[in-house]
């Protein structure tokens, strides 16, 4: 069941302890529109004694996923990183998890990711550097705030699998990725020449082919050409991450590498890019979870120095 709205824009709803770590449960509406959406989010801080580092973090969720995050991944990541001295928020998008509202589309989400960054600027003051980290279309949502004209500066983005798919980038990831690897194998031709490659499978090449060639500028309008003035604006230090065995990724990787239009400013900060070994899109698994958990833990502790 959806909470009843509060009777002010934000206000703590809960307490809880955890080892190294201490989390509050925040309420907060759309200062324009009070009745139309309330949101819930979850503040995880330093224990007390444990010293703060001064680094605010707002996880951004991608696709239909709660604060929670799938497999609890969002849970565990803002309470490792809370015992390191950091402040994280996690939130929930309008319409899912705890929240009310209309879900709406992620290309839509970038003035709630500022409501969210105010909202921990609001209750941790002493955060005075921040950071936003996104996954899959939530990384998206983060390039599209930076794109925005007066948002909140931050000092860092962290990516996981962003999401740019078109038709365009998508095929040049699959030839990249999959049909020049298999074009390579002897095992591929063998499978041709005795046919048990067919028609179908030597169109989806032909197609990619087409698909891949030729020049592809995204009309001002689009959200991967927003997703690009984010990346190409913004100053600050960045980390992307990209699975091994994500499409998603790959694509994102695939497109900023071979594009030159996303060639950030020669003033901006470092950039960073880590491969995550053996990764699915969400790092479901334990090792690989820990891999995504520890790639950033270093990253935030060099910027809190």
């Amino acid at each position: 069941m959806n909470p009843p709205p509060p009777s002010s824009p934000s206000r703590t709803v809960s307490f809880r302890h955890w080892p190294g770590c201490q989390e509050r449960w925040l309420s907060f509406t759309d200062g324009h529109s009070p009745h139309d959406w309330h949101g819930i989010a979850t503040l995880s801080t330093p224990a007390n004694g444990t010293p703060a580092s001064g680094l605010g973090v707002v996880i951004l969720g991608g696709g239909a996923q709660s604060r929670v995050g799938a497999h609890r991944q969002f849970v565990l990541l803002a309470r490792a990183w809370a015992t390191q001295g950091h402040a994280v928020l996690r939130f929930d998008w309008p319409g899912l998890g705890d929240a009310t509202g209309t879900v709406q589309p992620f290309d839509q989400l970038a003035g709630h990711a500022e409501r969210a960054l105010n909202l921990l600027k609001q209750h941790c003051p002493e955060a005075r550097r921040l950071v936003l980290l996104g996954l899959c279309d939530g990384a998206s949502v983060a390039l599209m705030h930076q794109a925005r004209p007066q948002s909140t500066a931050v000092d860092g983005l962290c990516l996981i699998n962003p999401w740019v798919r078109s038709a365009h980038s998508l095929a040049r990831t699959h030839l990249k990725h999959h049909y020049l690897q298999r074009l390579r194998q002897a095992s591929f031709w063998q499978k041709v020449l005795s046919g048990q490659v067919g028609w179908p499978q030597l169109r989806d090449l032909g197609l990619n082919l087409l698909r891949a060639g030729g020049h592809h500028a995204p009309t001002p309008a689009t959200f991967q050409e927003r997703m690009r003035q984010g990346w190409c604006r913004f100053q600050g230090h960045r980390l992307v991450l990209i699975s091994q065995h994500d499409t998603t990724g790959q694509e994102f990787e695939t497109s900023v590498r071979q594009d030159p239009a996303w060639t950030p400013p020669a003033q901006a900060a470092s950039l960073q890019w880590q491969a995550l070994r053996h990764a699915d899109h969400t790092c479901s698994t334990p090792d690989t979870h820990d891999a995504l958990e520890q790639a950033v833990s270093r990253w935030l502790a060099s910027l809190a120095t």
